[in-house]
């Protein structure tokens, strides 16, 4: 292990990976109303109890806000034991200190000043076990950026522990500006729409991040917000002053000033959110692009069937690695720990639209799709969808439902893949069903899945 990424893999380890539906036990308070509270009690009085409030819904970072209610609204109170209630408030403070322990992870990072295509030291490198970062952005993104592959990639081993030990470190370029990633894919023959493209021969991952032009862009109105809000303040002092006397008047000159201001405020937040979307876009599609390379370097390599040793077990189904990297790319980081195991809303509701439409890309379909079909920009965008849409729901299935992932079951399985073997047969002894019937339990399992990973019954009219 490197030293440069030892830190980092101590506190990854130490915070942990969550795996499947993320819950936290929390106290619960039922409202007379019908309504229950979920969080931590921080304290009880005879009128009524301080409650810090908890929401954790899938895909998204904790809500934490405190509030007191009255003990007439109370109908019920359902509290942790104290060791429950101990390890609740130790979760609850490491959230709301996520941005300071962020703060101090990337302070920590070591980066290297490097040439950048033809450029003296105008790139930054970072170097861990399992890849090397070297990109032209700002050093807070690339900080950033390494951080949270460390943290990605702490996933993948934890779910696909590392077997071929003849692995080597993907390089990983994040490119600027798009106009310079668009020259880079001409110059290596790729013509794709994709954001950013793995190369397996070369163990390259190429990506680009428009978040500095974005940024760029929005300081310049951010500046010119400020200076307007300036002088909308100085307006507002100036008929104070004028109309201290007359609240009358001064209510009516006063209302299109603070019009305006609110109008600028919520531009600003509606900046601000385009930042955290392009952060959020750009570091889902890092893990999905890293995962390829961490499965073909580290746990499922191509090895040419006639020359495979008995440990060894090949590349994973096309199918397969697009469906996990889809997982995993939909990942969430918050105070250090990496949650893995919601199901993408967006992504479920297409699912469940296809059902309804009888679109459904059946899974024998599914099994003779190839590599083509998995780029986007090639042929029928819509049967590209499906495509992924059918090999994300399978994948998730396999793994959090049947647990099979990991497993010797499905190690075989990528094997018989590997060396030609029928795709049906195959899957029917991975899954110890015959395929007509387990498809009809994979479907009613996506009718039911929700976006926390659990599933409920569905009740059939008699």
């Amino acid at each position: 292990m490197s030293c440069r990424s030892y830190w980092l893999s101590i506190v990854i380890a130490v915070l942990g990976v969550a795996a499947g539906p993320v819950e936290l036990p929390c106290d619960s308070i039922i409202l007379k109303n019908g309504s229950t509270l979920t969080g931590l009690i921080l304290e009880e009085t005879p009128q009524g109890i301080r409650f810090q409030y908890v929401r954790r819904k899938p895909g998204r970072h904790t809500t934490i806000f405190t509030t007191t209610i009255l003990r007439q609204e109370i109908a019920k109170i359902e509290a942790l034991n104290a060791v429950q209630r101990a390890a609740l408030r130790e979760q609850l403070s490491l959230i709301e200190r996520a941005p300071e322990i962020e703060k101090a992870h990337l302070d920590r990072v070591e980066l290297d000043r490097v040439d950048w295509r033809g450029q003296s030291k105008a790139g930054l490198r970072y170097d861990s076990d399992y890849f090397t970062l070297v990109s032209n952005a700002q050093e807070a993104l690339v900080r950033r950026a390494a951080v949270r592959l460390e943290q990605i990639y702490t996933a993948y081993m934890r779910y696909l522990p590392p077997r071929h030990p003849g692995g080597k470190p993907t390089m990983i370029i994040l490119v600027r500006t798009l106009d310079e990633y668009r020259k880079m894919v001409m110059a290596n023959g790729h013509s794709f729409e994709n954001p950013a493209y793995y190369e397996p021969a070369a163990n390259r991952i190429v990506c680009v991040s428009n978040i500095t032009e974005l940024g760029d862009d929005l300081e310049k109105i951010r500046l010119d917000h400020h200076k307007h809000w300036t002088q909308l303040e100085n307006d507002e002092s100036e008929l104070r002053r004028l109309f201290a006397t007359d609240k009358k008047q001064l209510a009516r000159y006063l209302e299109p000033i603070q019009a305006t201001k609110l109008r600028i405020a919520q531009a600003d937040r509606y900046n601000e959110s385009l930042i955290d979307k392009a952060t959020d876009r750009l570091f889902a599609i890092l893990s999905h692009e890293a995962f390829h390379a961490y499965t073909s370097g580290f746990v499922y390599p191509w090895v040419p069937p006639g020359r495979m040793r008995p440990d060894d077990v090949g590349e994973l189904p096309r199918w397969l690695n697009e469906g996990l990297a889809q997982i995993f790319e939909a990942s969430l980081i918050e105070a250090g720990e990496l949650r893995v195991g919601h199901a993408d809303a967006t992504r479920l509701a297409r699912c469940r639209q296809l059902l309804q439409k009888n679109e459904w890309l059946s899974l024998e379909e599914l099994f003779k799709v190839g590599k083509r079909e998995f780029i986007v920009g090639h042929g029928n965008r819509d049967e590209s969808e499906r495509v992924y849409l059918t090999s994300w729901t399978l994948a998730f299935y396999l793994m959090f439902e049947r647990r099979l992932l990991g497993t010797p079951a499905m190690e075989a399985y990528v094997r018989a893949m590997h060396q030609g073997h029928d795709p049906i047969e195959s899957f029917e002894t991975l899954v110890g069903q015959p395929l007509k019937l387990f498809e009809a339990d994979f479907r009613r399992y996506v009718q039911q899945l929700q976006p926390d990973g659990t599933t409920f019954e569905v009740k059939r009219r008699e």
